[in-house]
């Protein structure tokens, strides 16, 4: 199954720009395949088998990909398949956003990905501030490039199984400063440290996100999520 681990007491999910398509899980398969101390929310409108999912006006979508010949799960059997495509109804959908309070030590997250040829990833921390101010920020490029505040860290390559583990300190403990470690499929880990938050004044972790950047039809995979 899928892993999704919080070790929070207090969380929810909100799955964004979701499909009715086929593929999209049910009502008990999200739940088993998703919930692991954390209680998902996952809800709109209902898809023609009674799932209920988050649709986007032009049906692409975020859903549970079964173990194919592709190996489209890190573990397990199943990952979250990104669907991205021209003509959404926004350049960040689709969009998996976890929110969160973290307000004190060190917060970690961490997941593996599976970039597709084109696709973009990015992955935030922001807090709840209106405007709001984000902290760590790290995205997987359309060439493979792992790139932070807009300078080429790493790569990684497409169409296999990479690691990803942020973390950073909060409140008294924020240096405005978090530290990234990236180890790709087949390689050692690469450790990257104290790179400057996005906004000096971030130091609560209220709100985190998957996005995909991608403008044209592009896929990419997230499997083994955890936040701490």
């Amino acid at each position: 199954r899928l892993t999704v681990r919080v070790l929070l007491l207090s969380s929810a999910l909100v799955l964004c720009a979701c499909s009715s398509a086929p593929d999209a899980p049910t009502a008990s398969e999200a739940t088993s395949a998703l919930s692991h101390e954390l209680q998902l929310s996952w809800t709109a409108t209902t898809a023609p088998d009674g799932a209920p999912v988050r649709v986007d006006a032009s049906g692409r979508h975020i859903a549970l990909a079964r173990r194919d010949a592709l190996d489209a799960a890190a573990g397990g059997k199943r990952s979250l398949r990104f669907t991205d495509a021209p003509g959404l109804t926004a350049a960040h959908n689709p969009l998996l956003q976890y929110k969160v309070r973290l307000t004190r030590g060190v917060a970690s997250a961490s997941f593996d990905a599976r970039p597709g040829a084109g696709s973009i990833i990015w992955h935030e921390w922001r807090d709840a501030a209106n405007p709001y101010h984000a902290g760590p920020s790290v995205r997987i490029e359309a060439n493979g490039d792992v790139t932070a505040n807009n300078k080429k860290l790493t790569s990684v390559p497409q169409g296999q199984w990479s690691h990803i583990a942020v973390s950073c300190g909060l409140g008294n403990q924020s240096s405005g400063t978090w530290d990234l470690e990236v180890t790709p499929a087949g390689g050692p880990a690469q450790s990257f440290k104290s790179l400057p938050n996005r906004a000096k004044d971030f130091k609560r972790l209220q709100w985190l996100g998957f996005v995909s950047m991608a403008t044209n039809q592009t896929v990419f995979h997230i499997d083994n999520i955890r936040v701490k």
